[in-house]
C-alpha cells in the first residue's frame, strides 16, 4: 500500500510504532547484555563452561543495541525512517493533534464526555516549539561514539584503524550509562507524541521474567557441572571417611524425620501446657507448675516448631533439586550421544596441579585425535580440565 493512500492518522501510528519497536529492541538487547554482565562474577565458572557462547552472546546484544540506536538517529540516508523524518511528518500534519482529533480518539477507547474533558485539560499540546525542542534534544545526544562503532567496526571495516592497530573501544568508548540515557530520552520523546495523539503511552523495561530466565539457565548449568564433576572423580576420591560417613547418614536421617519429630514435640508441648494450666489451679503444686512444668511446655513447643521448620525447608530444597534434575535429565548425557569427540569440562575436586596434569595426560593418550585439554584452577586447590579452548572471560 502506498503511503499516500493512508490517512495522516494511520501514517502517524505506523511511523510511531516502527520507531517504538526499534527502541524497544535496543532497550531489551541492552538489558540482557547488562544482566549477563551483572551475573558474570557470581556465575563465572558456569559461563566458562561455554566461554565462546557467553562471550559472543554478550557482545551480540551490545552490538544490536548500538545498531538500533543508530537507526533511530542516523542522518546518512534520506529515505530511511528515523526521528528527524518523524518530526518532518508531524510538522506537515498538525491537524492530527487537534482537540477534536484527541477527543475522537478517546471516545473510540470508550471515554465519556466528562473523561474526555478532564484529559483534554491535562494534555500537553504539540506545537512547532515542541518539535524544535525535541530536535535540539536529538542533536545534543552523545551519538558520535556509537556512530564510530557502527561505521568503523559493525557495518564496515575501517582501513585506517586496521593499519594503525586502532581499537574502536579505546578510540570511541561507550558506557552502559550513556546508552541508558539515550534510550530514556528517545522513550520520552516518542511517548510525548503518542500521549498527545490518543492519551496512551508506553512503559519501558525488560520483558517480564527475562532476568529470572537468565539466572535459571545459569543455575541449570551449575547443577549440571556439579553432577558431571561427581561422575568424573576417580573411585578412590569417592571413598568417604567411615566416621564422617556415619555422621552424614545420621544427619540425612535427622533431616528426613525432622518434620514428624517436630509434630511429636509439639503434641507433647501442648500436653505439658495443659497440665501446667491444671496444676496452677491446685495451691499445693502451683510453684512446681510455674517453675518446672510451664517452662518445659514452652521449650517443648519451641523445639517442635523448630523441627517442623527444618522439615519444611528440606522438602522445599528437595522439590527444587528434583525439578532441575528432571529438566536436565534429557541433556545429561547429550555430548556423549553426539559422538566421542565432544568433551565436557571436568572438575577434579581438591586435586593438586600435578595430579590434574597426570589425569589430563592419561585422557589425552586414551582419546587421540581430540583437541587437547587445558588445565584451569577453578579456585585455590581445585583444578579443572577444559577441552577445546582457553578460559577467555
Amino acid at each position: 500500500m502506498e503511503s499516500s493512500a493512508l490517512t495522516p492518522e494511520k501514517q502517524f501510528l505506523k511511523y510511531h510504532d516502527r520507531l517504538r519497536e526499534e527502541l524497544n529492541w535496543a532497550h531489551t538487547h541492552h538489558e540482557i547484555c547488562k544482566t549477563l554482565r551483572k551475573h558474570k562474577s557470581d556465575y563465572l565458572n558456569e559461563m566458562n563452561a561455554a566461554p565462546s557462547f557467553f562471550g559472543l552472546t554478550i557482545d551480540a546484544h551490545l552490538f544490536a543495541t548500538i545498531m538500533s540506536i543508530n537507526k533511530l538517529i542516523d542522518e546518512h540516508s534520506s529515505s530511511s525512517l528515523k526521528m528527524t523524518r518523524f518530526f518532518e511528518f508531524i510538522e506537515g500534519n498538525f491537524s492530527i493533534f487537534s482537540d477534536e482529533s484527541y477527543i475522537k480518539h478517546l471516545r473510540v477507547k470508550g471515554y465519556d464526555d466528562e473523561d474526555c474533558g478532564h484529559w483534554l485539560k491535562k494534555r500537553t499540546k504539540i506545537t512547532r516549539d515542541t518539535i524544535k525542542e525535541d530536535r535540539q534534544v536529538i542533536k545534543n545526544i552523545p551519538i558520535e561514539n556509537l556512530k564510530d562503532w557502527r561505521d568503523k567496526k559493525l557495518a564496515h571495516i575501517d582501513e585506517k584503524y586496521v593499519l594503525t592497530d586502532t581499537k574502536v573501544s579505546q578510540k570511541s568508548p561507550i558506557t552502559s550509562a550513556d546508552i541508558d540515557k539515550i534510550i530514556n530520552k528517545l522513550h520520552g520523546i516518542l511517548n510525548r507524541y503518542l500521549l498527545a495523539y490518543d492519551g496512551s503511552g508506553w512503559e519501558i523495561g525488560l520483558p517480564a521474567g527475562v532476568s529470572d530466565q537468565i539466572v535459571y539457565v545459569l543455575d541449570s548449568i551449575r547443577l549440571h557441572r556439579h553432577q558431571h564433576a561427581k561422575k568424573s572423580l576417580p573411585k578412590s576420591a569417592k571413598k568417604p571417611n567411615q566416621k564422617r560417613h556415619f555422621i552424614l547418614i545420621l544427619y540425612e536421617q535427622f533431616k528426613e524425620l525432622s518434620e514428624s519429630t517436630g509434630i511429636i514435640f509439639l503434641i507433647f508441648g501442648v500436653i505439658f501446657l495443659v497440665l501446667a494450666v491444671v496444676l496452677l489451679q491446685v495451691n499445693s503444686v502451683q510453684e512446681v507448675a510455674s517453675r518446672l512444668v510451664f517452662p518445659t511446655a514452652l521449650a517443648t513447643i519451641s523445639l517442635g516448631i523448630g523441627f517442623i521448620a527444618v522439615g519444611v525447608t528440606v522438602k522445599s530444597d528437595k522439590r527444587y533439586s528434583e525439578l532441575l534434575g528432571r529438566i536436565l535429565h534429557q541433556v545429561e548425557d547429550l555430548p556423549y550421544k553426539l559422538g566421542d569427540k565432544v568433551r565436557l569440562p571436568s572438575v577434579l575436586g581438591d586435586y593438586s596441579k600435578e595430579a590434574a596434569q597426570k589425569r589430563l595426560d592419561e585422557d589425552t593418550k586414551n582419546n587421540r585425535g581430540q583437541p587437547r585439554g587445558e588445565l584451569f584452577e577453578v579456585e585455590k586447590g581445585k583444578w579443572a580440565i577444559y577441552w577445546g579452548g582457553k578460559y577467555p572471560l
